[in-house]
């Protein structure tokens, strides 16, 4: 399996694991079994030595770090094996503001609520661009940052 597979929730992972002779050879037939932490997702058909499978990471999902793994299941020509790899999962962060107005060379208030997934973001500090350029840094508190 390639290197680690990175995800937001919402999003979708594509799983892919190449399946090959001790030498190098692509092994065409057969069936492998998809499993996230353990837990059976699919099986699916190797297509030319190479097993492919779309996870939809739910909104519902925990994020963090998760072990993919992927079990050719072997023919009568070749044995079965086992691939592992992880699938860091991230939590969407949203914010949310109004619009505001502002005079040149005035100071201006800013509110914005942030959350991560379902969770309030507290105690980080955060950083406000306007067209790439910083005007502004506050740290948020209880999900709200001035």
């Amino acid at each position: 399996m390639g290197g680690k597979v990175l995800q937001i929730i919402g999003s979708n992972a594509t799983i892919t694991a190449n399946v090959t002779t001790t030498t190098g050879g692509k092994i065409g037939t057969g069936q492998a079994a998809i499993y996230l932490d353990n837990k059976k997702l699919a099986t699916v058909n190797l297509n030319l030595g190479v097993v492919k499978y779309n996870y939809p990471i739910l909104d519902n999902q925990t994020s963090g770090v998760h072990t993919i793994k992927v079990t050719y299941l072997g023919t009568e020509n070749y044995k079965s094996s086992t691939g592992t790899n992880i699938l860091g999962i991230q939590t969407k962060t949203e914010i949310t503001s109004n619009s505001y107005v502002g005079t040149i060379s005035k100071s201006i208030n800013i509110k914005a609520n942030i959350k991560s997934g379902n969770t309030t973001v507290n105690n980080h500090k955060l950083k406000i661009y306007l067209a790439n350029k910083l005007i502004g840094e506050g740290y948020i508190v209880n999900g709200v940052v001035n």
